[in-house]
């Protein structure tokens, strides 16, 4: 393996570089699933991991995204422009309502 690992955090936090590890290890030299990378660029919290065999053994994960910090033009891609703007105004509200009562 041609990366000395450091600092795991390191790895993990850069994208690339931990894609171009998984793709030295793995046979058929396939990294980082393509919706894993999109959800880790969103910021994503990977919760659990599993394979899925009814799906071709295909990794399986719980992703938490925090849409009030993603990245607009990532998340309109997901769930469409007006979708991020209904849920973003809706969540602004709950927090303000829910602040304001605790005042």
């Amino acid at each position: 393996m041609q990366h000395f690992i450091n600092n795991s955090a390191d790895i993990l936090g850069d994208i690339d570089t931990l894609n171009s590890i998984i793709m030295e290890i793995e046979p058929d030299g396939k990294g980082i699933p393509i919706l894993i990378r999109q959800y880790m660029k969103l910021g994503g919290k990977f919760c659990g991991f599993g394979i899925d065999p009814i799906f071709n053994d295909a990794v399986d994960c719980l992703v938490m995204i925090d849409i009030m910090k993603g990245d607009n033009s990532m998340l309109e891609r997901y769930i469409g422009e007006d979708a991020l703007k209904e849920l973003r105004n809706f969540h602004l509200c709950t927090s303000f309502h829910t602040h304001s009562q605790n005042l």
